[in-house]
Formats: C-alpha cells, structure tokens, sequence
C-alpha cells in the first residue's frame, strides 16, 4: 500500500517601508490653488516604489502636479501624489 504525502507551502510576503522627509518645503500649487506641501523626485520615487524617470513623465502628463525651483528641482505636491495613489 502507498501512502501519499501532502504538503502545504505557504508563502506570505509583507513590506514595510519607511521614508523620513528632512526637506519638506510648502509651496503654492497653481493646479492645485493652494499652498501645499512638495517634495522633491527622489523623496517621490521612494514613496511609489517607481523610477525618478517615471516620476519626470507622470509631472509631464500633468498626473502629478510640479514646480521648477529655482535651483533647477523639480517639486511634486503631495496633493497630486495622493489622488494618484488613490487610484
């Protein structure tokens, strides 16, 4: 008589991830109407978990709201990221 053998392999993955802002800078939003937090493309990369690259072309689709400092960086507005994450 053979016996057979069952095994059960079950695999759970959770993530948690932690991203400290030392440079939050509140700046007005033009689409947006209001003085909002930005943050600069990094910060956002890390926060969607997406390429700086990705987050240059969702700013130049308009997906993602943006600001030219002065300095030449790009600043994204939290409310935009929101809404995209969101979806």
């Amino acid at each position: 008589m053979n016996a057979t053998r069952r095994i059960k392999i079950r695999v759970e993955k959770r993530e948690l991830k932690i991203v400290r802002f030392g440079r939050r800078q509140n700046l007005f939003c033009g689409r947006c109407r209001a003085e909002t937090q930005h943050f600069t493309v990094s910060q956002v990369s890390a926060v969607l978990d997406i390429s700086e690259v990705k987050v240059f072309r969702l700013a130049e689709s308009g997906q993602l709201h943006s600001i030219d400092r002065s300095d030449g960086k790009l600043m994204i507005c939290a409310e935009s990221i929101a809404v995209l994450v969101r979806k």
